[in-house]
């Protein structure tokens, strides 16, 4: 069996998901690096618009943003945002098969 005929066979039993590493463990964890990038940059990007909209009405971003950090309506709300966060971020590792 060549490398690319095992590398193949590990593609068809890994499943719907992209496989870069051999070992599942490993493979798990750069799927949460690459997770955590792709949602760093959402927020970074969201927040730099943010900003400037803010900006432009003439009030500073965190003046308007520390008044609403903390509110109980919002705690709902946030509890299912990190849960949903968690799960996408994570959810690699809780599909490592079990010894």
């Amino acid at each position: 069996m060549t490398e690319d005929t095992a590398s193949h066979e590990w593609d068809e039993q890994a499943g719907p998901h992209p496989v870069f590493l051999r070992d599942p463990a490993t493979d798990a964890l750069v799927t949460v690096c690459l997770e955590l990038a792709a949602e760093l940059w959402v927020t970074r990007s969201r927040l730099h618009h943010l900003e400037g909209l803010l900006t432009v009405a003439g009030r500073p971003a965190g003046e308007v943003l520390d008044s609403k950090v903390g509110k109980p309506a919002d705690a709902e709300a946030l509890a299912q945002a990190r849960d949903e966060f968690v799960r996408n971020i994570f959810g690699s590792l809780a599909n490592l098969p079990t010894s």
